[in-house]
């Protein structure tokens, strides 16, 4: 079904993982450290989902993670951790994972998440929509303003998105929640403003005004165009 990356320095989460997600039909790699996981991911660029453990030897989840979207690749990437806490969580959001779960987990759990960022990431993609100097084509992930791509990770491009096709409505953060994020996926409002926050300033920087309004009590609305 997909050619997934499980990278992780304990070997029975490695070994777990792999038999679970073969046995879901999927094809699978893996690496006991993180600078593995990075050659893997350089050399097979037919990868489709990347599950990596935060802290690991040579390079952490986090710090590929990073590179990734650095380099504008939208890989979707879940993030493993044996820590429990909510500042972890946030922070592997805040550069662009697409879910995570805390260790010690099931690996039925950990099958289910895979399923629905793979569903996320294959959804059907709508028309590239043009308005406001902003350009977005959803079929490849990417997004202009005024000519100039934006570098946004997959968590904002879909917020933007989401933002377009309702241009001159409001989105409640319940509703970018579910837009933006797997229905699954541990996460909290907080983090939408965050996000939302982080896009403002790349559009700004990019040279767009605040188009981004935000609606006191609901959430956000993309302004309609002036000319309308």
């Amino acid at each position: 079904m997909a050619l997934i990356l499980i990278a992780d320095d304990e070997p029975s989460v490695r070994d777990a993982v792999r038999i679970a997600l073969t046995r879901d039909g999927h094809e699978v790699y893996s690496a006991a450290d993180g600078v593995s996981a990075w050659k893997i991911i350089e050399d097979q660029p037919g990868i489709e989902l990347a599950v990596l453990d935060i802290m690991m030897g040579g390079l952490e989840g986090t710090a590929i993670l990073s590179r990734l979207r650095v380099n504008a690749n939208m890989l979707p990437v879940i993030l493993l951790t044996s820590r429990d806490d909510e500042i972890d969580r946030l922070g592997g959001f805040s550069i662009g994972a697409d879910d995570y779960i805390g260790k010690p987990f099931s690996v039925r759990e950990l099958c289910a998440r895979v399923r629905a960022v793979l569903r996320r990431s294959q959804s059907v993609k709508t028309p590239a929509l043009q308005s406001r100097g902003l350009r977005i084509d959803s079929e490849a992930f990417r997004c202009w303003y005024d000519g100039a791509e934006l570098k946004l990770t997959i968590s904002e491009f879909r917020i933007l998105l989401a933002l377009q096709e309702h241009s001159g409505g409001a989105l409640s953060r319940e509703q970018l929640l579910r837009r933006a994020w797997p229905q699954d996926t541990w996460i909290d409002e907080r983090s939408v403003d965050s996000h939302v926050k982080r896009l403002r300033q790349k559009l700004q920087e990019a040279g767009a005004a605040d188009i981004i309004k935000t609606v006191y009590g609901l959430g956000y609305r993309l302004e309609e165009d002036s000319a309308d």
